[in-house]
């Protein structure tokens, strides 16, 4: 999921992709290229920020397409390369990126659900296809509503089918039979994550993340916002955020899975009377049909909302703390919810074992070189007149969803 205010003031194109660098990309490496003769410690830690949820293949795309847009690292020349960092929550502990796997609300309401006349319905409309793929498995453990494929495990049906449609033989079903498994399991999971079920309860948290970072007034140097999340994370997020189509069954959202590797870029664009405004806009992924970027309609006059406009459904779909999310969620069972609150940003940021230890490792060597530089030179100000930056973790590769955002840069 990729966020990004554009870079140079240029407007978004709707046609970059992953293997063509955009504007943005394009822009924040000529402007390391110019200030690395400037400063060969300069960093980009402060432009750009990644976060992921501690899932390995999410920390593996988060490190891929960190080393993809700066393969040279977060310093200058350096060597070896200094990777940027990505942090990550204890899963217990996120909710921002997987709180939908955490609320009490939502998972009453979607209980709730499950016995609505509109679910039954649905159950009933596709018995018969989902006997047919259930036999296409060889699933033999039929359940309580007639079948080996129940209509609220059909995600993990499709998975499997999909899975083996990959196999040299093309798998037990045909290509017609797998795109209808697709649109019911789109079906299925736009409506669990949808305004009606989710609410703002599994979004709210990322949103007002993405609403901080958004306002240029809070931290004018972060250019780059990258999060590596979920396809759950990315549906709740438009929900929280009152997306049309969210809500439309006959949008693209209930017919079309958002795919391995796709991402929601929210860019902030100055227009030429100098008035800021925010877009959405959605890539389905390298393995989908289609390359082209998707604009998604925001719930403003023209879809896309100024500055004012955007902070204030921020303010509607958001919790702008841990509290707020545990009261919107009632999961105050949660240890998350039972701990003290931390104090400042919602998004703390939190480092795994082995970057923790990395960065214990680099204070403790600063502390002993502190020493020896105050003996040698008895002067505090003459040791520490430099910036540090603290540094996690290599890079790997992977695949994943993303969503982001970033600010305009200075002139180059």
């Amino acid at each position: 999921m990729d966020c990004a205010r554009p870079l140079l003031q240029v407007p978004f194109s709707g046609q970059p992709t992953p293997s063509q660098p955009s504007v943005i990309e394009k822009s924040l490496l000529a402007e390391r290229r110019v200030n690395r003769h400037r400063s060969p410690a300069l960093a980009l830690s402060r432009q750009v920020h990644c976060e992921s949820s501690a899932l390995a293949r999410t920390l593996q795309s988060a490190y891929a397409l960190q080393e993809g847009l700066f393969p040279g690292g977060s310093v200058a020349e350096a060597a070896p390369a200094v990777p940027l960092p990505v942090y990550s929550r204890p899963t217990g502990e996120d909710f921002i990126l997987r709180g939908y796997t955490k609320c009490s609300v939502q998972a009453q309401k979607l209980k709730d659900w499950y016995s609505s006349p509109e679910f039954q319905a649905k159950a009933t409309d596709t018995k018969a296809f989902r006997s047919q793929m259930a036999e296409a498995l060889g699933r033999v453990n039929v359940t309580e509503d007639g079948t080996a494929a129940p209509l609220a495990d059909w995600w993990n049906v499709y998975d499997e089918l999909a899975v083996a449609a990959q196999a040299p033989s093309g798998g037990p079903v045909n290509g017609s039979q797998l795109q209808q498994a697709e649109r019911l399991a789109a079906w299925l999971e736009a409506k669990k994550f949808s305004p009606q079920i989710a609410g703002t309860s599994c979004g709210g948290a990322l949103l007002s993340a993405i609403g901080e970072q958004l306002d240029l007034s809070k931290d004018p140097k972060l250019r780059l916002v990258h999060y590596s999340a979920h396809y759950a994370t990315m549906l709740c997020l438009m929900s929280a955020l009152g997306v049309p189509a969210s809500s439309n069954e006959s949008s693209w959202i209930f017919s079309e899975l958002l795919g391995l590797s796709s991402l929601l870029a929210f860019e902030l664009e100055e227009l030429p009377t100098g008035e800021m405004v925010i877009g959405l806009h959605y890539w389905p992924g390298s393995d989908s049909f289609s390359s082209s970027w998707r604009t998604v309609e925001l719930p403003c006059v023209s879809g896309k909302c100024t500055e004012k406009q955007f902070q204030s459904l921020v303010s509607v779909g958001g919790q702008p703390s841990r509290t707020a999310w545990c009261e919107a969620c009632q999961s105050f069972q949660l240890p998350l919810c039972a701990a003290p609150a931390p104090r400042g940003r919602l998004a703390h940021q939190r480092w795994d074992l082995p970057a923790f230890a990395f960065v214990f490792l680099g204070i403790g060597l600063a502390a002993l070189g502190a020493a020896g530089c105050y003996a040698f030179r008895r002067s505090w100000r003459s040791c520490f007149f430099s910036e540090e930056e603290s540094r996690s973790m290599m890079a790997d590769r992977g695949t994943g969803n993303a969503i982001g955002a970033c600010s305009p840069a200075p002139s180059l």
